[in-house]
């Protein structure tokens, strides 16, 4: 009977351990798409002031504590798109939560010679991190 037991599936934990970063890629060098002539007058994109991500409830009950680091795309608009995790947390519910944040974020638009244009290849770092309390133990 014990035999058995050893045997059957056991279920997941709800609390999943890190992955391991095996590689870490170069960070994409950031520019227009494509490239603006030799002397253009070129204006990057900058980030507009809104909410940090989230962090997600159950990443906090289970401890979960990593950087993320994303890249993407400002289009014409301002719009972010074809955002990407790089540099993995090593938990998929803290990455998902700067994929779903980045995604809803705004710039101003990149511009050359006055004309808003693609601009790819800009990153960001994000750290998850459990809060203390003033005993020294974490926040839940």
């Amino acid at each position: 009977l014990a035999q058995q037991a050893a045997s059957e599936p056991r279920a997941p934990s709800a609390c999943p351990q890190a992955t391991e970063t095996l590689y870490r890629p170069p960070l994409p060098t950031p520019g227009f798409v494509p490239r603006p002539p030799a002397g253009a007058t070129i204006v990057e994109p900058r980030r507009l002031l809104g909410a940090t991500p989230g962090y997600p409830s159950a990443s906090k009950r289970c401890r979960e504590q990593g950087k993320v680091t994303n890249t993407y795309c400002v289009t014409a608009e301002g719009e972010v798109e074809n955002v990407q995790v790089i540099i993995s947390s090593g938990f998929a519910r803290l990455d998902n939560a700067i994929l779903a944040w980045a995604t809803r974020d705004r710039h101003t638009p990149g511009a050359v010679n006055g004309f808003p244009r693609l601009y790819c290849g800009l990153h960001e770092e994000h750290a998850f991190e459990i809060e203390r309390t003033t005993d020294g133990g974490p926040a839940l």
